[in-house]
């Protein structure tokens, strides 16, 4: 079974975007950034204001980390698809941005494109998720196969993804019998 479909730096962009809102160690920085230093800076605020007795420093610190909060959840959000973006165009694109032919196999998988060429055994699958209209296979910790429904130009993406997650499945399966 076999489906071709192409990439763009959007889905590139949206892969992130999703390894990042799923992965422990982003969910421990933001949990850093948003709840954590807000409370430093409220308690130096306090300290501050104990030592000024101004009420002003309270003012002025609660606007600081309302602040501090809402800009950090803008660059989180858009400044992360930003950075995404401006890192991976400093690369040579045109072995990812481009169509790619994806097979399903007994054996494994394998990806074609203009540029390169992939195989891999089931046991090398380390996840298949399926986000909105994105399905990612992943091959590595921030690597994956990335099939944008909207840009499926031959086959059949649910009938794809349902398929390779049975084998995948069926692997995981077999090799935890094993």
């Amino acid at each position: 079974m076999q489906i071709k479909y192409t990439n763009t730096l959007e889905d590139i962009v949206a892969f992130n975007r999703y390894h990042h809102q799923k992965s422990d160690t982003f969910k421990k920085q933001k949990n850093i950034c948003l709840i954590r230093m807000p409370i430093v800076l409220g308690l130096l605020m306090i300290m501050f204001f104990i030592l000024s007795q101004e009420v002003q420093v309270l003012i002025w610190g609660t606007c600081l980390i309302v602040f501090y909060i809402l800009i950090f959840l803008k660059a989180w959000g858009t400044g992360m698809d930003k950075v995404c973006q401006k890192v991976f165009l400093e690369q040579d694109t045109k072995s990812v941005i481009c169509e790619h032919l994806l097979e399903i196999t007994n054996d494994g998988m394998h990806e074609k494109t203009d540029l390169n060429e992939w195989w891999g055994k089931w046991a090398a699958i380390q996840q298949i998720t399926v986000e909105r209209d994105m399905a990612f296979i992943y091959i590595g910790p921030l690597q994956a196969h990335i099939i944008p429904r909207g840009r499926v130009a031959e086959g059949d993406f649910d009938l794809f993804v349902a398929t390779a997650q049975r084998f995948w499945r069926d692997n995981q399966a077999g090799s935890a019998g094993a």
